[in-house]
């Protein structure tokens, strides 16, 4: 997995990638990598920050929401899919020693179905 978070505009964007293993067959999974991009705006008179692009969830187009809370961005997605059901993305991102901490959680209707923690070393450069 990468992260790259920098400028953009009048906000920042976000950038990740990655490889989600998949088949059941331990001795030969297939990878497929993912990447990303978001790019969020300020809003004026307000503490957070919206996606570029974002739109109405009930039609199909994810809500994208972030806030930054001293070392720590949090960014929210919320989709509805075509019988009516909420998803719920929530990426916490810190900055730590030498690298971020990540917690990814995913809500379906309310309920975990998917928590993953991390920690990213940061490159040089």
């Amino acid at each position: 997995m990468t992260v790259r978070i920098g400028p953009e505009g009048n906000g920042f964007e976000v950038v990740w990638s990655a490889v989600i293993w998949q088949g059941r067959d331990a001795g030969n999974p297939s990878a497929n990598r993912k990447t990303s991009r978001v790019v969020f705006e300020v809003i004026e008179g307000a503490d957070f920050y919206v996606g570029r692009g974002s739109g109405n969830p009930a039609v199909g187009n994810p809500l994208w929401w972030a806030r930054i809370d001293g070392d720590a961005l949090t960014v929210q997605v919320l989709s509805i899919d075509r019988q009516g059901q909420l998803d719920h993305q929530t990426y916490r991102r810190k900055l730590e020693p030498g690298g971020m901490s990540l917690v990814y959680t995913r809500e379906r209707e309310g309920d975990v179905v998917r928590r993953v923690r991390g920690t990213l070393a940061r490159l040089p450069g």
